[in-house]
């Protein structure tokens, strides 16, 4: 039986690589992954388990570049493409009773001053990926790779007022110890 989430992160969490670097080790291109969980559902289960059988307790939806800015949405809906990765995470960690999280990376704009994105857009666009995360069987989210405190301000509150899920963090910074913004 798994535990509860917050009693796994009382103890050793090992968490997967990167789902981009796993795809360019088997000559894939990771630009707009996501479709790959569509197209080549077979080869991110096959990802999902290796993780697992290296002793990863928790994986990643390939879901990183997934949202209505950065995603090919040419073809599928942004949640055709979130659906089928978290079924794809699911069934790579079934026999690993593993925990899979949604991976919810930066939305590849900056945002006021920097740029033109405010944070009620940005909001929105984490809204929306909320939403449909909201009605999924995952055992968290996890927000990373961000480098504007703002962006990851809009990102928590959208996946805090939209689900019940537990939230892990990261961020990017330079090697003056400050975000790409002078956080």
């Amino acid at each position: 039986m798994k535990k509860n989430i917050k009693e796994l992160l009382k103890e050793k969490i090992y968490l997967d690589g990167g789902m981009g670097s796993a795809l360019l080790k088997r000559n894939v291109s990771s630009l707009h992954g996501e479709v790959l969980n569509i197209e080549r559902p077979s080869l991110i289960k096959e990802i999902h388990e290796k993780y697992f059988e290296a002793g990863s307790n928790v994986v990643f939806t390939n879901t990183f570049g997934c949202n209505r800015k950065k995603a090919d949405l040419s073809v599928y809906t942004l949640e055709q493409l979130i659906r089928a990765a978290v079924d794809n995470a699911k069934a790579g960690a079934a026999r690993y009773n593993g925990y899979v999280f949604y991976d919810c990376g930066p939305i590849g704009e900056l945002l006021y001053p920097y740029g033109k994105l405010t944070f009620d857009d940005a909001y929105e666009i984490f809204a929306e990926q909320a939403e449909i995360v909201s009605k999924l069987p995952v055992d968290g989210v996890v927000i990373e790779t961000v480098s504007d405190l703002q962006e990851m301000r809009a990102a928590i509150l959208a996946f805090k007022e939209k689900t019940n899920l537990p939230i892990i963090c990261s961020m990017t910074f330079e090697k003056n110890g400050r975000t790409f913004t002078g956080v």
